[in-house]
């Protein structure tokens, strides 16, 4: 080619292999990553300030909304699982800025943090849980199981030593009986 193509807006047939270039793009030359030393990693660092992580995941988290999340039809497959699977990814890189394994030894989390990452893997939990109910999604568990949140199910089923009661906590024991619902013993 003797030019660039020009870029299309809205959704097409390489829209994921897009998404994962952009994110990439962004955590390498993006000026907010560079404090970070353009690395996803050092987002965990316990010396920057989960207002300055959480920006960052807004940034990412919006262009990619903007450049091709918006665009998908609900009506085509992998369009549905594009936008859930992000959700799921952006709740992972949230999930990793505030992980309690970031905290010193002996330092607990603050309860209005524990509740922070609580949701964020409840939804994460339930956005995997929502693909594996829509029945012409079906020929892509292969990837849903491939993308299983142990982290975020950990986390929850933890927490949920400390907590009794309320609709979260029935949320959550919901959505964790049906991810043994969507993996019974021998699946793998």
């Amino acid at each position: 080619m003797v030019t660039e193509p020009l870029s299309k807006a809205g959704a097409t047939e390489i829209i994921f292999p897009l998404i994962m270039s952009e994110m990439g793009i962004f955590f390498r030359h993006s000026k907010t990553m560079a404090k970070f030393k353009g690395s996803f990693k050092n987002l965990a660092l316990s010396s920057v300030s989960l207002i300055e992580k959480e920006a960052v995941v807004r940034e990412i988290e919006a262009i990619i909304e903007q450049k091709f999340l918006q665009y998908c039809d609900p009506g085509i497959p992998v369009q549905i699982l594009l936008r859930r699977i992000s959700r799921i990814g952006f709740g992972r890189i949230r999930l990793a800025t505030r992980h309690p394994c970031h905290y010193p030894t002996g330092v607990e989390m603050r309860q209005e943090e524990k509740e922070k990452v609580f949701a964020i893997c409840l939804d994460m939990i339930e956005q995997e849980n929502a693909l594996y109910q829509i029945d012409y999604l079906r020929r892509f568990h292969w990837f849903i199981d491939h993308t299983f949140q142990v982290d975020a199910l950990v986390y929850l089923i933890n927490e949920l030593r400390h907590n009794f009661l309320g609709p979260l906590v029935d949320r959550a024991w919901a959505n964790i009986a049906a991810v043994f619902d969507h993996h019974p013993p021998g699946y793998c």
